[in-house]
């Protein structure tokens, strides 16, 4: 698949936990999905968003921050609840993911 519509279509995404590092990955469809929420405030109709996740699987050891930061080799700030990062340094943790955290 060429590399540019991989990363228009669908995208690495990385489930990270504060204090841990990255505790799981997957691929993201690409595709928004809305359904109900139910509280204790009673029903939401269409008040909740989410994509499925591909590929979804949990690392046998967390990537810590400072590793992220010398796979893709700059400092990457992780405070907000959503990081975007380009292709190439996705794929890097991607690939960094499979040969020394699974």
């Amino acid at each position: 698949m060429d590399r540019s519509m991989l990363a228009s279509h669908a995208r690495c995404t990385f489930l990270y936990s504060n204090g841990t590092g990255i505790i799981a990955r997957g691929i993201a469809t690409g595709i928004v999905e809305i359904a109900d929420y139910q509280n204790d405030e009673g029903l939401h109709l269409n008040e909740e968003y989410y994509m499925s996740l591909n590929r979804f699987e949990s690392l046998r050891n967390p990537v810590p921050s400072a590793d992220i930061n010398d796979i893709v080799g700059t400092h990457v700030v992780l405070a907000s609840t959503m990081v975007s990062m380009n292709y190439d340094r996705g794929l890097k943790i991607w690939q960094a993911i499979t040969k020394k955290y699974l």
